[in-house]
């Protein structure tokens, strides 16, 4: 340990210009992809530059230190605390965006779950912050399926209406469900897909005005990762959508829809049925389309 704490020092020595800090960074991020086993004292560099930095590199070693966890998770635990004491520290309000953004992505070692979903649950009980909770339990997720049964629960506890959020903040909720419900089904379709289908049927439901068309959009995409899985029958979902989208007329749904309908060629299935069932809702929504200025080939939007 000794010999690591000296190798830091002397690093240190030669690093306290702002460039020197920002070019060892790139150094390391370089030699990252060859790398199983990183050295102790990267990491005690790592921990002082985050304690140190004001702001100006500080985006460049929350990078580097997502590099890190992720090609050696031995460390991690040790970087925690210190992302903890920064977030304690007064700076910009993006920088505070990115280093809760970082968290999640730390969830690479079984030690560090509990202390990262304690932080992200502490964030949950202030209303206005649910939907960056959301996010960043979506996120955690990512790195440790353990953790779906709370954000299942969070996501419920997202429908409950409060009185005290304004309807930017409510918008803003939405828009973190949709986009958690689309990752899901695109991360894990084969797991969790299924558990899915009554929120995507749920947003659909609700967001069926112009200005709505983004969650709408982002749980299609999500469906889009369940029938490209084959999770859900192509041909089954558009008899559910149909009666809500075969008319729509919103811009961002169109294009989501094309991008669904751009599946069924991999997904033929050589039957009658098949033809009656898939091909011809998809030849009514070409020329549907096409009378609003869209062309429609192959299941892909041009304009």
């Amino acid at each position: 340990m000794y010999g690591s704490i000296f190798t830091a020092w002397r690093i240190l020595e030669v690093m306290r210009e702002e460039s020197a800090a920002s070019d060892w960074l790139f150094s390391v991020e370089s030699l990252l992809p060859i790398t199983t086993v990183i050295p102790v004292h990267v990491f005690l560099l790592l921990a002082h530059l985050l304690v140190e930095d004001q702001g100006q590199n500080l985006r460049q070693i929350l990078k580097v230190t997502t590099l890190l966890a992720q090609a050696d998770s031995s460390q991690v635990p040790n970087l925690i605390p210190v992302l903890m004491f920064k977030l304690g520290r007064p700076l910009e309000p993006v920088l505070y965006n990115d280093i809760l953004y970082t968290l999640p992505t730390l969830g690479v070692h079984k030690v560090c779950i509990g202390q990262i979903l304690r932080v992200i649950q502490l964030l949950g009980t202030t209303p206005q912050l649910r939907p960056v909770t959301l996010r960043l339990l979506t996120s955690l997720w990512e790195k440790q399926d353990r953790v779906y049964p709370e954000l299942q629960r969070f996501m419920a506890l997202s429908d409950v209406p409060s009185l005290s959020m304004g309807k930017e903040v409510q918008w803003e909720k939405l828009i973190a469900k949709a986009a958690s419900i689309r990752d899901i089904c695109k991360q894990r379709p084969y797991q969790h897909g299924a558990d899915m289908l009554a929120a995507v049927s749920q947003v659909l439901n609700e967001c069926t005005k112009p200005d709505q068309a983004t969650p709408a959009a982002l749980v299609l995409q999500g469906l889009h990762a369940l029938c490209q899985a084959e999770v859900v029958c192509i041909r089954s979902t558009w008899n559910a959508l149909s009666p809500k989208l075969s008319c729509d007329t919103r811009p961002l749904i169109l294009k989501t829809l094309s991008e669904l309908f751009s599946l069924v060629p991999s997904l033929t299935v050589n039957t009658a049925e098949y033809e009656v069932r898939v091909w011809r809702p998809i030849r009514f929504l070409s020329s549907h389309w096409k009378d609003m200025g869209f062309i429609i080939t192959s299941g892909k939007r041009y304009s």
